[in-house]
């Protein structure tokens, strides 16, 4: 059967990369490998690293790359280097014609600059959500809804294991333990990954706490970054000083001498190895992505990354959608879409 009429999307040891026709779309690259295929254009979501650490390996000038002016800030930070004719700035809304392609842009709700893309292909279109949060927080907006006959969706959390509470019942929840640590006489330290939840945990203190709050050097650049982008503040903190509470990065672990320290984890994984903390978390908890898909209504879902196995036979059997996942990145697995039959080869 001619190319002409199939989509082969494959899971590669540097991203996901789409082909149709001649040309190869790689999404998100997370390795240290060069790609097989050199791609035609690179979309990128966000920019923690597991979405970024391999761009210096395909990136190669001449190459388009798709991305926020809020993730280029932030990967030009970190030292990233792109040439400024093969970057193309985008926003949730944008639309781009790309020739045999239309490129639809969404909010996903991640952290600050996150995007979900619909690539839009003569009779089908692709969704790929990256890192996705369907639900409002203190300081972002939840993942929009997109168009997607096929969707890629994030399913780090797609097990009912991480059904976590509404976000309102974890403030309240966080607001009343951190009056109790402090009237205890104990400093809070707020942990979380310093790029995303950094910013949520630091508008957090300022909110729910009165008094000195506190933020490593790594959080303030990102907070100055969310702070110069959504012309917003994120509240008063000072920078790697003493305080009341302190926000630090999940790195940042060692042990304190000071027994009047309470450390504290943020992050949807406390419920699968507790620990002291809340399963705030900047992706959709398990009940969230089966509302993301039931209101998408895909002909067909590509679960990713940590339980695309279990979602997969999920949607199968609850939904009887047609649903495939790619296995380990060594697999380097192929999953072949008829267009003109509208599934799966």
């Amino acid at each position: 059967m001619s190319d002409m009429g199939q989509i082969i999307i494959s899971q590669t040891n540097n991203g996901i990369v789409i082909r149709y026709k001649n040309k190869n779309i790689l999404l998100d690259p997370d390795g240290k490998e060069s790609v097989s295929n050199k791609p035609d254009l690179i979309l990128i979501s966000h920019a923690h690293s597991d979405h970024v650490r391999g761009l210096k390996y395909v990136y190669k000038r001449g190459v388009k790359v798709i991305l926020s002016r809020e993730t280029y800030a932030i990967l030009s930070s970190l030292g990233y280097k792109l040439h400024s004719q093969d970057v193309i700035f985008v926003k949730p809304g944008d639309e781009l014609d790309l020739g045999d392609l239309r490129l639809s842009v969404y909010n996903a709700g991640h952290i600050l600059g996150s995007c979900m893309f619909s690539i839009e292909l003569p009779r089908v279109s692709i969704g790929y959500t990256g890192d996705f949060n369907f639900e409002d927080t203190l300081i972002t907006r939840r993942a929009d809804l997109m168009d997607a006959d096929i969707l890629l969706i994030d399913a780090t959390y797609g097990h009912p294991l991480f059904s976590f509470p509404p976000r309102d019942i974890l403030y309240k929840l966080i607001k009343e333990s951190l009056k109790q640590l402090i009237e205890a006489g104990f400093i809070p330290i707020l942990r979380g990954y310093s790029l995303g939840k950094g910013q949520e945990l630091t508008r957090i203190a300022y909110d729910f706490v009165k008094g000195i709050i506190s933020v490593t050097k790594e959080v303030a650049r990102f907070n100055k970054l969310y702070e110069f982008f959504n012309k917003s503040s994120l509240g008063n903190y000072l920078v790697g000083a003493s305080g009341d509470v302190l926000i630090w990065g999940l790195k940042r672990a060692r042990e304190l001498g000071n027994t009047r320290f309470r450390k504290l984890t943020f992050s949807g994984w406390t419920i699968k190895y507790g620990g002291r903390g809340f399963p705030l978390s900047s992706h959709s908890g398990f009940t969230k992505i089966i509302d993301y898909i039931a209101r998408i209504e895909p002909d067909f879902v590509i679960p990713l990354y940590s339980n695309a196995p279990f979602l997969t036979r999920l949607i199968q059997k609850e939904f009887g959608i047609k649903a495939d996942f790619f296995g380990s990145k060594t697999n380097n697995r192929e999953i072949m879409y008829n267009i003109s039959l509208r599934g799966l080869l």
